[in-house]
């Protein structure tokens, strides 16, 4: 029974992200990063996209490379960003010093958003998928830190998008969504 409701809950996480089960590509296959850029930039996800987050919610991500993702996908992600489900597989700098056993789905969306605004090589944006505020308590685990901002990060992504949405890339990269949040991401240079 616990297996029926775990696939449920997937099936159910998926439809409203904005992917559809079929991606129309075959696993694995990169897709051009700049589909859907540009100030008309559509709401269709690249089927990239939509591979990378179901295999990362059904706990099948191999490696720790960063996702193809570009501007098309935002919607996607966005819609993805309140996913409190955790993972153990799922993208990580290689860089990074910080050893990471788990990241919501929720988190993980907003840093590949991140990833995208950024622009930069291998599409990391920050060491660590991992949310803090100077304000919170040092010995709080990280984990724990990052889902108790994921909403108000989720929700200054939201507004960021609204507001750049139809904006040429180099304003959309040059607005941080978490301006005046307080929130930084680990490791974020």
């Amino acid at each position: 029974m616990s297996l029926l409701r775990c696939f449920f809950a997937v099936v159910f996480a998926l439809a409203g992200s904005g992917c559809s089960s079929d991606s129309g590509t075959e696993p694995g296959v990169a897709t051009n990063p700049t589909d859907g850029a540009g100030p008309n930039a559509t709401s269709n996800p690249t089927p990239a996209v939509c591979e990378s987050l179901e295999t990362i919610k059904r706990g099948e991500w191999q490696g720790r490379r960063f996702p193809t993702v570009s501007w098309g996908d935002v919607d996607a992600l966005l819609a993805s960003a309140n996913d409190a489900t955790m993972v153990a597989r799922f993208p990580q700098n290689p860089f990074s010093s910080e050893s990471q056993a788990e990241c919501s789905v929720g988190i993980l969306s907003l840093w590949m958003i991140e990833g995208i605004r950024r622009g930069l090589p291998g599409g990391y944006p920050s060491l660590n998928p991992m949310l803090s505020k100077s304000t919170d308590a040092p010995d709080l685990d990280w984990i724990e830190r990052s889902e108790r901002h994921r909403a108000e990060a989720a929700e200054a992504y939201r507004r960021w998008w609204a507001t750049v949405k139809t904006k040429s890339d180099a304003e959309r990269e040059a607005l941080d969504p978490l301006a005046g949040t307080g929130l930084l991401w680990y490791g974020a240079g």
